[in-house]
């Protein structure tokens, strides 16, 4: 299966106080149009795809957090490009394990219509409108979070008022939801995903997508 824990909207303290006033409106998001099979012929959805594993790097210390951070480039259509990194070891195997031990638990996930494609979400948040509502997680991701995770996000991204609006946990097991279409998340200042999975366990996995076609869609190798 693949978990990630999002950390869904990693807004300033403005745009949080206005999002916490204007909550019917926190779920919604863009949409982009793509096509089901690419230009080449090749169908998205059977064919298992290659990820993309950066190399090089340079080190980096920020926070609490001493790691490689990679980066990679995704051309835009229109031309220029745009950047996403990739931060190694900004959670430690025992917390990995720790937090797949309280995702792992069924009952605190939503069936209601996901906002992109209307399926069942199988999802839940730990955090939402910058708020704890799991306890145990926060026991377990809290720390990770204010020194490492939250102060990278802050210089990577020169917002040192950003602060963690949301976290999101979505489920992708057999017999629930197997894949998550094309969209925009809207919502998002920036959108952190932390892998828990064993990228040798599964195919697929996030994918980026910076033009119409299927043929741009970028899998990064995320390890846990």
């Amino acid at each position: 299966s693949l978990l990630a824990v999002g950390t869904g909207a990693l807004a300033s303290r403005r745009s949080l106080r206005q999002k916490l006033r204007q909550r019917p409106w926190r779920r919604r998001r863009g949409r982009m149009a793509t096509s089901a099979v690419g230009p080449s012929g090749r169908d998205p959805w059977t064919e298992t795809p290659t990820r993309c594993r950066l190399e090089g790097g340079s080190s980096k210390t920020v926070g609490a957090w001493t790691g490689i951070e990679q980066i990679g480039i995704a051309p835009k259509p229109g031309g220029g490009s745009r950047n996403y990194y990739l931060a190694q070891g900004l959670l430690g195997a025992q917390e990995v394990s720790n937090i797949l031990a309280c995702v792992s638990e069924g009952g605190q996930y939503e069936l209601g219509p996901d906002t992109v494609d209307g399926m069942p979400t199988f999802e839940y948040y730990p955090l939402q409108d910058g708020q704890w509502m799991d306890e145990r997680m926060r026991s377990v991701l809290e720390e990770a979070m204010e020194t490492r995770v939250l102060p990278y996000i802050r210089e990577r991204y020169s917002c040192p008022t950003c602060c963690v609006a949301d976290i999101l946990v979505r489920r992708y097991v057999p017999g629930e939801r197997r894949t998550h279409g094309v969209h925009f998340d809207g919502h998002a200042f920036v959108t952190a995903v932390l892998g828990l999975s064993d990228p040798a366990t599964f195919e697929g996995g996030l994918y980026l997508q910076p033009g119409p076609g299927s043929d741009s869609r970028i899998f990064p190798r995320i390890e846990p």
